[in-house]
């Protein structure tokens, strides 16, 4: 770990790691923290988030979706959008939906707007009215489609096996509790992606496939090397259709509806990301060398208000020398006033 000293209110790491390609170097992560409300653009937050180093969970990982990522990682691909939070519910409904799409600085589309419908319990015969909706309804993958047995083929769902039910549509009933978070078409017989918005384990299909594999007689000797390249987006953990090409370029618009409490659930709320980001410098004995970092995670708690984003930086130097240190400035963030 090389030691780092920042400059406002962000939190920042620098380690040793390999990169997608396998060759070795200093990898960094810069995370800061906004705040949303009535504004459209973001300000920047005193109270900063701390990176995380490993996936958290609410419980026994076997049985709960992660609460996070880890943003201490060496590489992504592009950038990923996480949401976190609830579908809040209008009084009297059955259903609500959630909502979020981010667009570029432009107006232009660059995901969404993707769509998330909770739906009430179903009533226990088919011709009764549906019952009103209990709301808020968080946004969890133990709430989609998904499961261990009792699914199709009395299998556990690889992509989502925490889930709530399955339903197979050649078998006409429900095996087991129906799904309450469902995609925009309202059904839950297809065997694709449940139904969120929030990081996918690193353990579940179709991510646990793209991990490489360490040469482990290297490691012991302690040295790291691939023996089995990993893929390039083998650390992102959002959603495919959450997962941009490109790192985030600043000022893009972020759009919620129905996920901020206090907010009418119909009104969509945009909030618009600064500009720049952080300035990043490797200091050796003599000398200091600027670190390009890029914005490839942008995650929004929308209970709390709250956005944060991660920038990543790579430095090709396979190991730090002595009196190395790095420096990492907020004033390189646009429109981060406070």
């Amino acid at each position: 770990m090389l030691p780092v000293s920042v400059q406002g209110p962000l939190d920042a790491r620098a380690w040793v790691d390999l990169d997608a390609a396998g060759c070795p170097g200093i990898a960094v992560a810069v995370k800061a923290g906004f705040r949303g409300g009535d504004a459209a653009r973001l300000r920047l937050d005193d109270d900063t988030p701390a990176l995380e180093t490993a996936e958290r969970y609410a419980g026994d990982p076997a049985a709960h979706a992660p609460l996070t990522a880890p943003d201490c990682v060496p590489f992504k691909h592009g950038a990923e959008c996480l949401l976190h939070g609830a579908v809040q519910v209008g009084p009297g409904r059955s259903q609500a939906a959630a909502c979020l799409g981010v667009e570029d600085a432009g107006g232009r589309p660059r995901f969404g707007p993707k769509r998330v419908w909770a739906v009430a319990e179903p009533p226990p015969r088919a011709s009764d009215p549906p019952g009103a909706l209990e709301g808020p309804v968080p946004l969890t993958y133990e709430l989609a489609y998904g499961g261990p047995l009792g699914g199709p083929r009395h299998r556990r769902y690889a992509r989502n096996p925490v889930g709530r039910g399955h339903r197979a549509a050649w078998w006409g009933a429900a095996a087991g509790p129906s799904p309450r978070l469902l995609w925009d078409d309202h059904r839950a017989t297809r065997r694709g992606a449940p139904a969120g918005f929030g990081p996918l384990a690193a353990a579940w299909a179709p991510r646990a496939r793209r991990f490489g594999r360490l040469d482990a007689h290297a490691y012991r000797q302690g040295q790291l090397r691939y023996r089995r390249l990993p893929r390039p987006d083998a650390w992102n953990a959002a959603p495919a259709d959450q997962c941009l090409d490109t790192p985030l370029c600043g000022d893009e618009r972020i759009r919620l509806q129905g996920v901020l409490p206090g907010v009418d659930p119909d009104h969509t709320v945009i909030w618009q990301l600064p500009g720049g980001g952080p300035q990043v410098t490797l200091h050796r004995p003599g000398r200091g060398q600027r670190v390009t970092v890029q914005a490839d995670t942008l995650g929004i708690d929308a209970d709390a208000g709250r956005v944060w984003l991660v920038w990543r930086g790579w430095v090709p130097e396979p190991a730090p020398g002595p009196g190395w240190a790095l420096r990492v400035d907020a004033d390189g963030i646009g429109g981060g006033e406070r």
